[in-house]
């Protein structure tokens, strides 16, 4: 009897030891689009903050950006924010509104970040009033001015009573809002577009360690149809954020490397050159990629959505914001999270909470039932410091 328990003990410790091995390399699956970093050769994940530090219940979508007064600043769609409810109009709910959140995150302490409303179902639930709804895809902080991309419901293109309690986006009615006193009111552009600028290359504070000053960056996803697998960068200056898109030389196009290894731009979009490539992403949904700069590291860290689903997700770093990229983790099912979050809202590493060494940074995402929500996972990635390089310059 002792024999056989001993057996059957040491099958199930082996099977543990396997399954284990299985789970820990689906970080870097076979499928990955890049080579494995040699600088960040993996990272583990703390998940249990994912519950336990949970806020914002029935709010989505949440793209973050560190504002010149040293908070994050956030927009949530269709709920309450952190100081109301999606329940009812009554409880706080509103198609769009902005948040202030203070604070870093730490495992254990319920209080380590604050959220507090600024724009939204005033005065019971927030600040100041929201004047018109939507969905805010991107923000991002310069020069003391916020800014975000949205789709949005006024009340010239609503067609309803009250553009503010609107759900869902106005996809024919992308534009661009920007608020220069932190979210208290906010201005839209007269013009609209087809699309979005896309995904915002984030610095520091305030786009404070911008490598280029002078002009803003955005990553864009091919057509998710007929090009699902690239993602171009683009850039405009940021003397001209608030013009029309449309106007001619707005945008420059990467379009590869010179001869001495300095990017090259064209104003002919039909030239652009993809920086990113992920064959694994379906038709119909795309590749999308979100980039900060980890200063402390000098690397620029990516997420990457290769489907639709909370967990197709994959991490990637580079020494420029145009690669080449290798891959830190990739996973076709991040955390289980394809099951319990459903479809992704987007996922963010906010500069302000990647430390001061450079090897923590936490997570802002958002899914469906409780992930519709604001949550936070910190990553710890792991660092080969012999292969650490120095900040290219890339002026």
């Amino acid at each position: 009897m002792k024999i056989n328990a001993t057996k059957s003990l040491l099958k199930a410790a082996l099977l543990s030891y396997v399954l284990y091995r299985c789970l820990t390399a689906t970080a870097l699956a076979a499928t990955a689009p890049y080579p494995p970093s040699k600088v960040i050769t993996g990272l583990s994940w703390d998940l249990s903050t994912v519950t336990s530090l949970r806020k914002a219940a029935g709010s989505d979508i949440w793209p973050t950006t560190w504002g010149a007064d040293g908070n994050l600043y956030g927009a949530w769609g269709d709920g309450g924010g952190f100081n109301g409810s999606q329940s009812s109009v009554a409880a706080g709910r509103t198609s769009l509104g902005f948040a202030a959140i203070s604070g870093t995150p730490a495992a254990g302490d319920t209080g380590s970040y604050t959220g507090t409303n600024i724009w939204g179902r005033a005065p019971s639930h927030a600040k100041y009033p929201a004047t018109f709804g939507g969905k805010v895809s991107e923000m991002f902080s310069v020069d003391g001015v916020l800014y975000g991309e949205g789709a949005l419901w006024t009340s010239a293109n609503c067609g309803c009573s009250d553009p503010t309690n609107k759900s869902g986006s106005n996809q024919n009615d992308h534009t661009l809002i920007w608020s220069s006193d932190l979210g208290r009111s906010w201005t839209i552009a007269p013009w609209k577009s087809a699309s979005a600028f896309g995904s915002f290359l984030q610095f520091g504070k305030d786009y404070q360690g911008a490598f280029d000053p002078a002009h803003l960056y955005f990553y864009y996803s091919g057509d998710s149809n007929s090009d699902p697998s690239h993602v171009y960068l683009r850039r405009m200056a940021k003397k001209a954020v608030t013009a029309d898109p449309a106007t001619p030389g707005h945008f420059e196009y990467f379009v590869g490397l010179d001869s001495s290894g300095s990017p090259y731009w064209t104003t002919v979009k039909a030239n652009a050159q993809p920086v990113f490539t992920d064959s694994n992403s379906p038709a119909a949904q795309g590749t999308s990629l979100g980039v900060v700069f980890d200063a402390p590291l000098g690397r620029y860290v990516a997420i990457e959505g290769h489907g639709d689903k909370a967990g197709q997700i994959g991490i990637f770093e580079s020494l420029t914001p145009w690669g080449p990229w290798a891959t830190v983790a990739y996973y076709d099912n991040w955390g289980g999270f394809n099951e319990s979050a459903g479809d992704g809202n987007g996922m963010y590493f906010p500069s302000k909470w990647i430390s001061s060494d450079g090897r923590s940074l936490w997570a802002v995402f958002s899914g469906l039932g409780a992930f519709d929500s604001f949550n936070v996972a910190q990553a710890v990635l792991r660092i080969n410091d012999s292969k650490s390089q120095t900040p290219v310059s890339l002026d």
